[in-house]
């Protein structure tokens, strides 16, 4: 036996254990507090964020900033839009998601952009970045994805849960679980929807440069937040 695989069975034997722990913590306070109640327990552990009023992006100038309150079902989000000088205009959605499943085409149908089976994602990825859906619906062009605490975009449920696991795991996230602060595994995403009006009868060379525009303010939108969210968020 190598001196390679000794020091990972050990390590495999570490991690065990530390699971272990927690779940014989976890099963111990289930038994001595049966009262305490669930709700309470996610409103703990569930994030908030605190959105700016203004965002800046080149090229473009920031004409409304508002809100969106947390309804049943919907977290709690914020609208901008700007204009550029061409006077032509873009809405930029974000909605901050605890527990998120990083289905882009659900999302969209909560947050009442299009009703299901509605629309026809197309995903695509950007290096840099990572995954984003491009997708067309009741005359506006759409950039969809989850922009992630750790990792890179994702825009389907299989991305997202692949990018949870792989990037989700910290030590101090395994302390703060043990004690009840936090979740195991980082579970919540911004999600982004950037919009621009498309003609009714939009050809695919339009609709092409439209989703060019898209991806370029994509990625300001992205390098803005990735080291900014964590900031944000409430403690």
């Amino acid at each position: 036996m190598t001196l390679t695989t000794k020091r990972w069975q050990t390590i495999r034997i570490g991690v065990c254990a530390l699971l272990l722990a927690g779940i014989l913590v976890e099963t111990g306070r289930a038994l001595l507090m049966p009262t305490v109640d669930k709700n309470k327990i996610a409103a703990t552990t569930a994030k908030a964020i605190q959105f700016p009023a203004k965002i800046p992006l080149s090229d473009w100038q920031l004409v409304n900033s508002k809100s969106i309150e947390a309804s049943e079902g919907k977290a709690v989000g914020h609208l901008y839009q700007y204009r550029n000088q061409d006077n032509n205009t873009v809405d930029i959605q974000v909605h901050y998601e605890n527990y998120a499943e990083g289905n882009i085409a659900r999302l969209m149908m909560i947050h009442g952009i299009a009703p299901p089976a509605s629309t026809v994602l197309t995903i695509k990825e950007q290096y840099r970045t990572g995954f984003y859906a491009l997708t067309s619906y009741n005359n506006r062009a759409y950039l969809s994805a989850c922009i992630n605490p750790v990792g890179k975009s994702t825009a389907t449920s299989e991305q997202f849960t692949k990018n949870k696991y792989e990037h989700g795991f910290s030590f101090p996230r395994t302390l703060g679980w043990f004690a009840g602060l936090n979740d195991l595994v980082d579970a919540h995403c911004l999600w982004t929807a950037i919009s621009i009006p498309i003609p009714v009868n939009v050809d695919e060379a339009l609709l092409a440069e439209k989703y060019q525009t898209l991806e370029t303010i994509w990625s300001q939108w992205y390098d803005w937040w990735q080291p900014n969210m964590k900031k944000l968020e409430a403690q």
